[in-house]
């Protein structure tokens, strides 16, 4: 008897509950909604991307001799291109200056570098090679850069100017 007694009365709350929710007015009435307006979105043609060629340049010594000091005598140089065209040779330009003041050769020596991969070059010098400098400068910093040729007579990037110490040997 409990039990029927029990569920009556929760039924009554139920209903009474039940009433006073539909007896409340909602917060806010909407008379009407909106139609949705769609806006077409406008597509311009974008500028073809321009890809800026680049090229990077470094040696794989700090410091290389000439009169022998083996195996110091030769330094390898590096070049790494990025470029959508086609690079058809890399040169690499050297100039001198004589850390004691005493001047500064032109750019006028230039080596053509070994492709060694799609966009990779590199070139071994070896100190006593390396004519155009004077002999009478002892200790000299060696200033480097590469070119990207796409045709001849037709450069197409140049490195920054790396440098490296050249010195005479001394035993």
């Amino acid at each position: 008897m409990k039990k029927i007694l029990l569920s009556m009365l929760l039924l009554l709350v139920m209903v009474s509950c039940q009433n006073q929710v539909l007896d409340v007015e909602p917060a806010i009435q909407v008379d009407e909604i909106a139609p949705v307006v769609q806006i077409e979105d406008q597509v311009e043609e974008a500028e073809p991307l321009v890809v800026e060629p680049s090229i990077s340049v470094w040696t794989d010594k700090n410091i290389f001799y000439y009169n022998g000091c083996v195996p110091n005598h030769k330094a390898t140089f590096f070049v790494h291109v990025d470029s959508p065209n086609d690079i058809r040779l890399v040169t690499l330009h050297l100039r001198f200056l004589d850390k004691e003041g005493e001047g500064i050769t032109p750019w006028g020596i230039a080596y053509d570098m070994r492709q060694r991969s799609d966009n990779e070059w590199s070139i071994t010098l070896v100190g006593n090679d390396l004519k155009s400098f004077k002999r009478h400068y002892e200790f000299m910093t060696l200033y480097y850069q590469a070119i990207a040729w796409t045709t001849p007579n037709v450069w197409e990037v140049r490195s920054d100017v790396g440098t490296v110490s050249f010195e005479a040997c001394v035993n």
